[in-house]
C-alpha cells in the first residue's frame, strides 16, 4: 500500500518536528528501523514513549502516522498499533497539542482510512482481547467518517480488504 503525499524521510522538515517531549524527535530513525524489519516490542515501546508523552504530542507524532500505516500494512503490526493511532488522533488540537498541519492532512486522513480497513481485517483475525479492544476503540474514534465505515460494512473477506487498501 502506498500512501499519497508522504513526507519523505530525508526531508529537512523532520529535523524540526517535535514529539511528545516537545523537542526534536528521533521519528525518522524509528521509522527507518521499522521499515528495515525491526519489530521488537521494546523498540515500539520506546517509539511510542517519544511520540506520545502523557497526552502530549508534537507534529512529528502526527507526521509518523502515514508512515506507520504504510510500514505496518503487512500482518506484523504491534499489539497496540491501533492505540497509538487512536490516542494521537484523539489529543491533536487539545490544549497545547498541535492541530493537523495542512501539508499533512491528505496523507494523514488517507492513512487513517487505510488503517480502518486493516482494523476490520484484524478484528476478524485476532483472538487477543486487548488487541480487539484496541481495534474497537480505533474504529469508534473513526466512526464519524462515514465513507470509511461504509467501506468496512462492505468488506467480505481478507482478499477484498487488500483490494480496497490497494485502491486508497
Amino acid at each position: 500500500m502506498k500512501t499519497p503525499g508522504l513526507l519523505p524521510l530525508d526531508h529537512p522538515l523532520w529535523n524540526d518536528l517535535e514529539g511528545g517531549y516537545r523537542e526534536p524527535s528521533s521519528a525518522v530513525e524509528y521509522l527507518k528501523r521499522f521499515e528495515n524489519g525491526e519489530r521488537s516490542d521494546e523498540l515500539w515501546h520506546d517509539f511510542v514513549g517519544e511520540m506520545y508523552q502523557q497526552e502530549t504530542i508534537g507534529v512529528a507524532s502526527l507526521a509518523v502516522v502515514p508512515h506507520l500505516v504504510e510500514i505496518f500494512s503487512d500482518e506484523d503490526r504491534p499489539t497496540d498499533f491501533y492505540n497509538y493511532l487512536t490516542f494521537v488522533d484523539a489529543v491533536r488540537g487539545d490544549g497545547d497539542n498541535p492541530e493537523l498541519p495542512d501539508w499533512l492532512r491528505d496523507s494523514y486522513e488517507s492513512a487513517l482510512c487505510a488503517a480502518t480497513i486493516l482494523a476490520a481485517v484484524d478484528l476478524n483475525r485476532t483472538e487477543d482481547k486487548l488487541t480487539r479492544k484496541s481495534i474497537v476503540l480505533f474504529v469508534l474514534q473513526r466512526a464519524e467518517f462515514t465513507e470509511q465505515m461504509r467501506l468496512l460494512d462492505n468488506i467480505e473477506n481478507e482478499d477484498h480488504a487488500r483490494a480496497v487498501l490497494d485502491n486508497i
